[in-house]
């Protein structure tokens, strides 16, 4: 585990990097159906972290049995995929 001196400078000398991806991920147009290329870029980057992607579209998930859903009536989901990510840690706790 790292201490907080360690993590201190782990931020700060990859501080520039971090804005530079946050610079180009808020670059994306964010409306409702122009998110795809934002998608992709983000799928992109997590495998490029060596993480499992997997893409769904969420008119294929089943999510009426879970508590608080809301069905979506005036969205078309078809097409629209979404990506999810999972890393794995080399030290699990």
């Amino acid at each position: 585990m790292l201490t907080s001196s360690e993590l201190d400078q782990a931020i700060a000398a990859s501080w520039d990097r971090q804005l530079d991806w946050l610079n180009t991920l808020v670059g994306f147009p964010s409306q409702r159906g122009l998110e795809g290329p934002c998608q992709d870029w983000i799928a992109a980057a997590f495998r490029t972290r060596g993480w499992s992607v997997d893409r769904y579209v969420l008119s294929d998930v089943d999510m009426e049995h879970l508590p608080g859903h809301s069905p979506v009536r005036d969205t078309d989901y078809p097409g629209r995929s979404r990506p999810s990510a999972l890393a794995r840690s080399a030290r699990p706790p």
